[in-house]
């Protein structure tokens, strides 16, 4: 699957939401951690939940 969304400033920092399917699917709830992997080489980008 593939998301696009938004990228929105709010008190000096960018935030972005979370698709509801994958809020579902991972159980996300407010609070969880999410780890970022940046691959600067390929610019790509990975989400994860923190177990």
């Amino acid at each position: 699957m593939k998301y696009e969304t938004k990228i929105q400033k709010v008190a000096g920092s960018l935030t972005t939401t979370i698709p509801s399917t994958a809020r579902d699917f991972f159980n996300l709830k407010k609070g969880d951690t999410l780890i970022w992997e940046i691959d600067f080489k390929n610019d790509t980008m990975t989400v994860c939940k923190k177990e």
